[in-house]
């Protein structure tokens, strides 16, 4: 019975890992933002890509709401059914969105509908994992949001070969940057982009359904659950004699201070890395106008993207959060105040943009780990949904710090300059951080579970984990 779990469990973090291959088709924007501007200036010559810039914003924003009710809806609802609402919604809503021709339309309907669908998908695969593997949080989170990063290493290329085979380059300036001129066939080849990728995304998703399940309860679990006579929140981490070990709840870990204290770690250091995710063709576009370079740089950046987070989720399990994190700090600061030195040079600029990558993959595998280990698997997961709003609060950030340098107030350096400010200050709050693991003891007199105690106590993560 012990290898059946195993194996589900297995095949769970398989389907989890799948299922993120498109979730992680987030980052595509990055690639397909120019051929949509363009396709949707076709249509009506005041579009340019300021216009459309903030789609990638507004699907975090979105993303970023809606993550919080699928650990809420996993207490109520089988995990089919979270996988099946949030496909429908990103699927469906990108698929409608081929057919737009109207900026405003398009910039409402494509953050909403896709956002909502990974907001209400991206956890449940996760805390599914782990139920199964708890002692290996680490490693189930790499493996499965790993699959986030290569969604859109995958789909470039997918999206290239339909869009731009012939590798033309944009040629008309309008304000942001350069798109495709209307007589050429790239502009009208964005619909059919689209429609090929949610196609792909809909067979991803059936293979999804079929693997991820949640863990069987045993009989010995459930006999002890029905007797303990605790909250479904309060879930049973172990029992020492006549003691049982439970989760805090999600108020109670909410309202604890490391958590507010993880967000702003999060909105001050993601800054750098989460601009360079959308804006790095953008960017390099000033002074190194080459498609296929840009392309091929996203496209192996994604990559990394994926890979690091199995890479800083296996060094988390090992060295705990504290040292991985404040390793992965130094390398962002070190590439925010270089990058605009060398940005000129393509290979340096390549390899600036693949640790660029390398260091965004580990906030998606480090922080649900740290939450998971500080609040348990189900709060952690609760407790990762809401505080994941970071992400989107720092995308609103970086759209205020463009604004800005849109506006000529500010140059790219000088926004890399501050962000390299943001994460210094965020390598002092790591050296601060308090790695003690939230949890509570009730005490009991006997078998029929008369409480006599229930207080809060902390203990300190093994390896500061």
């Amino acid at each position: 019975m012990a290898d059946d779990q195993k194996m589900r469990g297995i095949l769970c973090v398989i389907g989890g890992c799948i299922i993120h291959l498109y979730l992680g088709c987030f980052y595509l924007w990055g690639h397909i933002q120019v051929y949509i501007t363009s396709y949707l200036h076709k249509h009506d010559h005041s579009v340019t890509l300021d216009d459309t810039s903030t789609i990638f914003v507004l699907q975090g924003v979105f993303q970023a709401i809606f993550m919080p009710v699928a650990p809420f809806m996993l207490k109520h609802y089988p995990v089919w059914v979270l996988i099946t609402v949030g496909g429908v919604f990103a699927i469906g809503g990108v698929f409608l969105t081929s057919f737009l021709t109207n900026v405003t339309y398009f910039v409402i309907v494509y953050p909403l509908f896709y956002g909502f669908g990974i907001g209400i998908t991206y956890l449940a695969p996760l805390v599914c994992g782990w139920e199964y593997f708890p002692e290996r949080r680490g490693a189930v989170s790499g493996v499965i949001v790993g699959g986030f990063g290569f969604g859109s290493f995958i789909f470039s290329y997918v999206s290239l070969l339909i869009v731009n085979p012939e590798g033309h380059q944009a040629t008309q300036k309008v304000s942001g940057g350069m798109i495709f001129h209307p007589n050429d066939p790239v502009s009208s080849r964005a619909p059919l982009m689209l429609r090929v990728n949610c196609l792909c995304w809909l067979i991803i998703l059936i293979i999804s359904l079929i693997l991820i399940r949640r863990k069987r309860e045993s009989q010995e679990d459930r006999v002890e659950s029905s007797n303990n006579g605790l909250s479904s929140d309060h879930l049973i981490v172990s029992v020492e004699e006549n003691i049982e070990i439970v989760e805090p709840t999600y108020k109670e870990a909410m309202l604890h201070y490391r958590t507010l204290y993880i967000w702003v770690m999060i909105v001050l250091s993601v800054s750098y890395p989460m601009l360079m995710a959308s804006h790095f063709k953008t960017y390099a576009n000033i002074d190194v106008p080459d498609e296929k370079f840009l392309m091929i740089t996203g496209s192996f950046g994604a990559a990394m993207n994926g890979l690091s987070r199995g890479i800083w989720a296996y060094f988390q399990d090992i060295y705990g959060f504290k040292a991985v994190f404040l390793t992965l700090i130094i390398f962002q600061i070190l590439i925010a105040l270089t990058v605009d030195f060398i940005h000129k040079v393509k290979v340096l600029y390549f390899i600036w943009t693949l640790v660029t990558y390398f260091c965004l993959g580990g906030y998606f595998s480090i922080f649900p780990t740290v939450n998971a280990k500080l609040y348990g698997a189900v709060t952690g997961g609760k407790v990762h949904g809401t505080i994941f709003c970071a992400f989107s609060t720092s995308t609103i950030l970086n759209l205020l710090l463009l604004r800005l340098e849109s506006s000529r107030h500010l140059e790219y350096a000088q926004i890399f300059y501050i962000q390299a400010g943001f994460s210094i200050i965020v390598a002092i709050m790591t050296i601060l951080f308090d790695d003690a693991t939230l949890i509570k003891k009730v005490l009991r007199r006997n078998k029929r579970f008369n409480q006599e105690e229930d207080s809060f106590i902390e203990l300190k993560l093994e390896n500061n984990s």
